[in-house]
């Protein structure tokens, strides 16, 4: 075992391992950014272009109520399961025991969402600048050179499309209305002439899709996005008088189910406290000034505690520290990390969580998928 070095927990730690990680909508959803004051008094979260998102925060939030619950019904052990959770996604703010979250969360971009269609129900509408922001995360994520370039591909297509037009990854024969000159008509409104393309393929693999994949002009994927967004009257009612209360009338907006987004979780070394981890295993800290003094076995002793380490990697980070091999040992340490959150949503989870706001009237289900390489 490695003598004790007193600078693993001290060694700073940047995001070394990555995750692309696709969330569908199973019900609608409604990640909201509180009371707007527009057209509509309760929006979603929209990104810097207009496009519906949903902010780290908000998936970040909703994360550590979902491995909470996955960590309780392992441990049978709830003051355990916070401490894990903080492990992984960071302390509630309190200075004593104030360090950073192991696994970073970036916002969820938009990639395709279903639309209404005058043939075949519905039909999933992109863009190049949906494409383009997908293309980013994939990149970042280190995804498959098959599935880059299938993306880069549909993309370089993508941005000659003018307003009109479409293009089609999938069978357009879903979706053409031959009475009407063979176009697909969108919302009632949009009437596009589509051309069958063979990239995209690998996209909509990756994405799920059951219906045809359309891209359109930025302009007009931008209002049919728009349009298809369902808003929503609702009314707060006085129980005696059956009456509208005061101010009990509201609007409020819905991404609906099916919807595709993307997202990447980033992950390192437990960047623990010393404090906290004194806590954790019931000791007394040594040091100057009152510092807490946390050797490389404390450390890996409260991973292991926490349930964020298991032995055949714990004996691996060993063996990198007693060849003063640092960015191997902290690079084991973020793979474990890695494994262990998606452990716990593919195994207590099954890849469900719950975003955003109207969970106790069936909105925001959402299902997680993390894509492999």
């Amino acid at each position: 075992m490695a003598q004790p070095s007193q600078h693993l927990i001290r060694v700073p730690s940047t995001y070394q391992l990555a995750d692309l990680v696709l969330i569908e909508a199973v019900t609608h959803v409604h990640a909201g950014v509180g009371r707007a004051g527009g057209v509509v008094d309760l929006p979603v979260q929209r990104d810097e272009y207009g496009y519906p998102c949903i902010y780290a925060s908000s998936l970040k939030g909703a994360l550590k109520t979902a491995l909470l619950w996955a960590l309780v019904k392992e441990k049978n052990d709830l003051t355990l399961a916070r401490r894990a959770v903080e492990a992984l996604l960071g302390p509630e703010p309190e200075p004593e025991e104030s360090f950073e979250s192991s696994v970073a969360v970036l916002d969820a971009r938009l990639v395709a969402m279903p639309v209404r269609s005058l043939r075949g129900v519905y039909a999933y509408v992109t863009s190049p600048v949906l494409l383009r922001s997908f293309l980013e995360y994939s990149r970042l994520y280190g995804a498959s050179e098959k599935l880059v370039g299938d993306v880069e591909s549909l993309l370089k297509e993508a941005e000659r499309v003018a307003r009109g037009s479409c293009l089609c990854v999938g069978d357009k024969d879903q979706l053409v209305v031959s009475e009407l000159e063979g176009k697909i008509i969108l919302l009632e409104e949009l009437w596009l002439n589509p051309k069958q393309v063979q990239s995209g393929g690998e996209l909509s693999k990756a994405l799920g899709l059951d219906k045809p994949l359309l891209v359109l002009h930025d302009d007009e994927a931008r209002h049919a996005i728009d349009r298809g967004l369902l808003r929503l009257t609702r009314v707060r009612l006085r129980r005696d008088t059956k009456t509208v209360e005061e101010g009990g009338l509201w609007s409020e907006e819905y991404v609906p189910a099916k919807t595709r987004f993307a997202t990447v979780f980033l992950f390192k070394k437990p960047p623990l406290a010393e404090k906290f981890v004194t806590s954790l295993l019931g000791r007394q800290g040594e040091g100057e000034q009152g510092q807490q003094r946390v050797d490389d076995a404390a450390y890996l002793e409260a991973l292991v505690k926490l349930g964020l380490l298991n032995d055949s990697t714990r004996k691996r980070v060993e063996e990198a520290l007693q060849k003063n091999d640092l960015a191997g040992a902290t690079a084991h340490l973020a793979s474990s990390v890695r494994e262990r959150v998606k452990e716990l949503l593919a195994n207590h989870l099954k890849g469900y969580v719950v975003l955003g706001g109207h969970e106790t009237i069936g909105k925001g289900i959402v299902r997680l998928q993390v894509v492999s390489a």
